[in-house]
C-alpha cells in the first residue's frame, strides 16, 4: 500500500522487493512504515505494513536524470538500504540496485538503541 508513502515519486526505473520483518524481534505490527533509503538519504521507495510480520511488494525506484527537474532515487550497483518507522534496518542479503524489473525476498529487522537519562534529583 502506499498511503503514507505520499513523497516517493516513481520512475521507469525499477526494482521489487518483499519480506518478512522484524522490529525488537517481534512481527512488524500493520501500519509499519518501510522505507527505501538511496546513499543519498533519498527515499525511492516506500510501503506500510498490512500483514503482520511482512512488507508487502515494494517497487524501489532509480534515478530519472532525464526528468526535468530529476528525480532521485538508485543508481545502478548502489546498496539497497532500509528504514523501518525511521530507525535504520538490517538486510538480510545485500542487493545493489538495478533496473531489473525482478523480485527480491529480503528479511528485514529494525532495532531501536536503548537510550538512558540522566537521572535529576534536587535536594529540598
Amino acid at each position: 500500500t502506499t498511503a503514507g508513502c505520499d513523497h516517493v515519486l516513481p520512475t521507469p526505473y525499477t526494482t521489487l522487493v518483499y519480506g518478512e520483518l522484524q522490529v525488537h524481534d517481534l512481527p512488524a505490527p500493520s501500519g509499519t512504515k518501510v522505507e527505501a533509503v538511496t546513499p543519498r538519504g533519498e527515499v525511492a521507495g516506500c510501503t506500510i505494513v498490512e500483514s503482520e510480520g511482512l512488507y508487502g511488494m515494494m517497487q524501489v525506484y532509480g534515478e530519472d536524470a532525464t526528468a526535468d527537474p530529476p528525480i532521485p532515487g538508485f543508481r545502478e550497483g548502489e546498496e539497497l538500504a532500509f528504514r523501518v518507522n525511521g530507525m535504520p534496518a538490517e538486510v538480510s542479503t545485500t542487493v545493489a540496485w538495478q533496473d531489473d524489473w525482478a523480485s527480491h525476498e529480503l528479511s528485514l529487522k529494525a532495532t531501536a538503541h536503548t537510550m538512558y537519562l540522566p537521572m535529576i534529583m534536587r535536594d529540598n
